[in-house]
């Protein structure tokens, strides 16, 4: 509470609780107490000039912890690797390098994984690009990495520093082993890989590409009809929905292949896919604004497809559309915090409560 509200006051102190939440961070007999520290350590970060021994002294914790103890630790550095990792000496830079590396092995947690690939992401932001480069072809496409560890790094460094794979080349490389990766019969490496996907065609940076885009667009789309889990799926139609809200010129010329995906969901039994591909149709023929772009596609398909998408414009979209513009109608121009919740699933890195200072 002091370092919140007066910090200027406790900066003679500082070494002193540096220690004592570092202590604390490896505390093996409570998870709160470690989420506290975590916390606490956060925030002393902004008034730490000196990033070197804060690193060595957390490297020091992670070595030296037990395994459900090591991702809050790991957590921590990420976190001081974000916000002041920028300053870190040569040395500093190879004992992080390190914890990544054998954070990302192969018998290694989801948990640890996770925690490594956040430390990845936050790390590749402060590097050159020479530097990044070596990162991406060890840690991320290195044939030795957990296809798992793999894909949650991506995500990070996606989220971290999104346009370092179109700095150092790797774009198709990264987007092949996403694409590859979704139908993995392994949930939490299906979803991840399709988050990564998710995010690419959400970024400005990406979005240039236009022939990258549709390639992206119609492949996600396309593995809405392979033998995929149930959250996997959702998550692409979250995806869909999320580019179709945010750029709908990336999305309507390729409504061809997207929109029979879409009316094939609509018809699942399983609710959480039957909701989600309702959504992503709404956004996918811009049916909140208008339905021009609704009757330039029919005018496209044949007579039973468009049969069918009237009858479920009239009994189902329609409905959505009046309802989404309503609602919109009552912000009055102002920030869309349902959009904003909605969209937050795309960038997200990860399924997984480590226990980290985003819990306070």
């Amino acid at each position: 509470l002091l370092l919140q509200k007066v910090p200027a006051h406790l900066k003679p102190f500082l070494p002193q609780l540096q220690r004592t939440f570092i202590k604390s961070l490896t505390d093996p007999a409570s998870a709160t107490v470690r989420v506290r520290a975590a916390a606490a350590l956060t925030i002393l970060i902004s008034l730490q000039t000196r990033v070197d021994p804060l690193v060595t002294e957390l490297v020091a914790g992670i070595k030296s912890s037990d395994p459900g103890v090591k991702e809050t630790v790991v957590g921590a550095l990420e976190s001081v690797v974000s916000k002041i990792g920028g300053g870190m000496s040569d040395t500093a830079k190879r004992a992080v390098i390190g914890v990544v590396m054998e954070g990302m092995e192969a018998n290694n947690s989801e948990p640890m994984w996770l925690a490594s690939a956040k430390l990845l992401g936050a790390f590749c932001k402060h590097q050159g690009t020479d530097d990044a480069t070596y990162l991406v072809q060890t840690q991320i496409l290195g044939e030795n990495v957990p296809l798992s560890a793999s894909m949650l790094a991506i995500n990070s460094v996606l989220m971290e520093s999104p346009k370092l794979f179109i700095e150092t080349g790797h774009v198709q490389e990264v987007t092949n082993a996403a694409m590859v990766a979704i139908p993995n019969s392994v949930e939490s490496v299906s979803t991840a890989a399709v988050l990564a996907i998710g995010k690419m065609i959400m970024n400005d940076a990406y979005q240039v590409d236009l022939d990258l885009m549709g390639e992206l667009t119609r492949k996600l789309t396309l593995a809405l009809s392979q033998e995929l889990c149930v959250e996997s799926k959702r998550l692409i139609l979250v995806s869909i929905r999320a580019v179709a809200r945010q750029s709908p010129w990336l999305v309507e010329p390729h409504l061809s292949q997207i929109v029979p995906q879409m009316m094939a969901s609509v018809r699942e039994r399983v609710i959480p896919i039957k909701l989600a591909a309702e959504r992503a149709l709404l956004f996918a023929l811009q049916l909140q604004k208008d339905d021009s772009v609704y009757q330039k596609y029919l005018g496209t398909i044949d007579t039973a497809a468009s049969r069918a998408l009237t009858d479920y414009h009239r009994r189902i979209l329609s409905k959505l559309a009046a309802n989404e513009r309503a609602r919109l109608e009552q912000l009055h121009g102002q920030e869309d915090p349902e959009a904003a919740e909605e969209d937050a699933e795309v960038y997200s890195v990860g399924g997984l409560n480590l226990g980290t200072i985003d819990d306070e």
